[in-house]
């Protein structure tokens, strides 16, 4: 997700090059991985770092009007999803709705927007500035791989016994001990029979 975070936002010659490789004329990415081992793994990480971005709009130059999520967390292509418009060909930026430092939009485009419920007048335009992508998960919109992993690593539901397991004054080997009874995993004669292993039974005779 780092190599995605600047792949979409770098100013490097790595991320000019993979941009200029993997993107096409109209701004769509390509799918093929062009033998490159590494693009498979990137294409996914753009897509999690797209969902969870979003667009301070300046000058309107880098945000693709059709492309990115500028407006609403899905892109306005995804949000007309029809197959039946040309898209290839719609290479507009946001600078083309944009007028000294105002929202200016024509009749089609007023419509289009109306219909996937956007309102213009609650997007804020920093007059002046450039466009700069922001990593929502961060209060000052910074990329980490810290909460990266956060956003992305699986969440299972806190164990009631987890407080009592795994506290400062138990010794870890405790601790294991608590989780391997409560987890059923102690290697007591029936679990370790229940994989298939004979024993021979430490019972005394009577």
């Amino acid at each position: 997700m780092k190599l995605a975070w600047n792949f979409l936002n770098g100013q490097d010659n790595w991320s000019k090059l993979m941009r200029a490789k993997f993107n096409t004329k109209s701004g769509n990415q390509i799918y093929s991985t062009q033998g490159s081992s590494a693009w498979a793994g990137i294409r996914w990480g753009v897509t999690e770092v797209e969902q969870r971005s979003g667009w301070i709009i300046g000058d309107g130059k880098d945000i693709d009007l059709w492309r990115d999520n500028w407006c609403h967390q899905l892109p306005l292509k995804e949000l007309i999803n029809s197959d039946s418009i040309p898209w290839s060909f719609l290479k507009e930026k946001v600078s083309s709705i944009i007028q000294d430092g105002h929202w200016r939009v024509h009749s089609n485009m007023a419509t289009i927007l109306q219909r996937v419920n956007i309102d213009l007048s609650t997007i804020q335009i920093s007059c002046g500035q450039p466009d700069k992508r922001i990593w929502k998960p961060n209060i000052h919109g910074r990329f980490s791989v810290k909460t990266a992993f956060q956003e992305i690593r699986n969440k299972g539901p806190l164990c009631w016994w987890s407080k009592y397991v795994y506290r400062q004054a138990i010794h870890p080997s405790l601790s294991l001990w608590g989780w391997r009874l409560l987890h059923n995993c102690l290697p007591t004669d029936g679990n370790i029979k229940k994989k298939g292993i004979c024993t021979v039974s430490r019972c005394c005779p009577a």
